[in-house]
């Protein structure tokens, strides 16, 4: 049985409107979800680049020879500090401009000695933090992201 001329008239006008109701719901819905999981995923990217090379470094300072250490020139603290910083600065998470200020944010350490050279270190210690103040990846109260992280790796020669 068909329906009358003047219901199916009407029906296809409605039809395109209720169309473009409906993808403007859904766009609303999945960009209120797509951008947040974009979000922390960026920021869990940043944070895995500074867990990586203080990791990194430690391991490095590690495997150095005890006549390394106490060597005068390079200091092999500001030396594992330099790899976090080029570490950092190579993947885009800090600015090129911004590096030699972040080198006041790594800390290299040998608990039980005291600077790292007079005794040979039980273990190596690398730390760092960083704020993320990019607008992107602002939190929802709109302060920055804090990242610390701590590489404890014993010392092996």
């Amino acid at each position: 049985m068909n329906a009358p001329t003047f219901l199916q008239a009407g029906t296809r006008r409605w039809q395109r409107g209720v169309a473009a109701i409906e993808l403007a719901l859904i766009m609303t819905f999945l960009t209120m979800i797509l951008v947040p999981t974009f979000v922390i995923a960026h920021a869990l990217w940043q944070y895995t680049v500074l867990k990586q090379a203080t990791d990194n470094a430690a391991r490095y300072f590690a495997a150095l020879p005890l006549y390394q250490l106490s060597a005068t020139d390079p200091d092999p603290r500001d030396v594992a500090k330099q790899m976090v910083a080029k570490a950092v600065v190579d993947a885009g998470v800090v600015p090129a401009s911004e590096q030699t200020a972040f080198l006041a944010n790594i800390e290299v350490s040998c608990p039980g000695t005291v600077n790292c050279r007079s005794q040979t270190p039980q273990t190596i210690v690398v730390g760092a933090y960083m704020s993320i103040a990019d607008p992107s990846t602002l939190k929802l109260d709109g302060s920055p992201w804090m990242f610390q992280t701590i590489s404890t790796v014993p010392y092996g020669n």
